[in-house]
């Protein structure tokens, strides 16, 4: 007798059926979470690296522009230096000057002096005058010898000079030659 089964009967083996594998391998926790920290840490020193060497290219800027600045600086103040040196310079020129024309003062006054005493027609004339401290030597000629008298009047009038004397005159074929020795009086000898 043959039996034929028309209802499909349980397999035996489908029950021990083991699942198929995947190409995807098991994720294992603590390996991911070491992963993601030692990335995180590769990050972190990489961030730092970059922003090391940005600060560093920073100070290396600002050091150059401050080196700049120094030397700017420096030049300018060896030109403050060479400006003081010619500002000195010229003030001892300037004092030097000062000095000149306060010294002046006394030979312009004297020869003012000595223009206002001469006769208003030319008949007197001088030939040498020096002076020695307050001390004034005058050489001259006149065309006559009332001439001399009236010009030695005049320069005592002017109270320029303490004493006037006469150290000598000669008559001669044209003119009278004489010579004068004043002192000038101490308050004309320091304006």
């Amino acid at each position: 007798m043959i039996k034929v089964n028309l209802l499909k009967e349980p397999k035996a083996e489908a029950a021990t059926v083991q699942p198929a594998r995947s190409l995807i391998p098991e994720v294992n926790r603590m390996g991911l979470l070491a992963a993601l920290l030692i990335l995180v840490c590769f990050g972190a020193i990489g961030w730092t690296w970059w922003y090391a060497n940005h600060q560093k290219e920073l100070a290396m800027q600002e050091m150059a522009a401050n080196q700049a600045e120094l030397d700017r600086l420096q030049a300018l103040r060896k030109l403050s230096d060479s400006l003081e040196k010619q500002k000195k310079e010229l003030d001892a020129r300037i004092g030097i000057i000062e000095k000149l024309k306060s010294n002046q003062t006394g030979p312009v006054r004297l020869l003012n002096v000595l223009i206002a005493a001469l006769p208003e027609e030319p008949s007197l004339w001088f030939e040498l005058l020096t002076q020695k401290d307050n001390q004034i030597h005058l050489e001259g000629y006149a065309l006559s010898a009332e001439i001399i008298p009236e010009f030695i009047a005049k320069l005592k009038g002017s109270g320029y000079f303490e004493n006037i004397d006469i150290e000598y005159y000669t008559e001669e074929a044209q003119a009278v030659k004489f010579s004068l020795n004043c002192v000038v009086a101490e308050s004309k000898t320091k304006s």
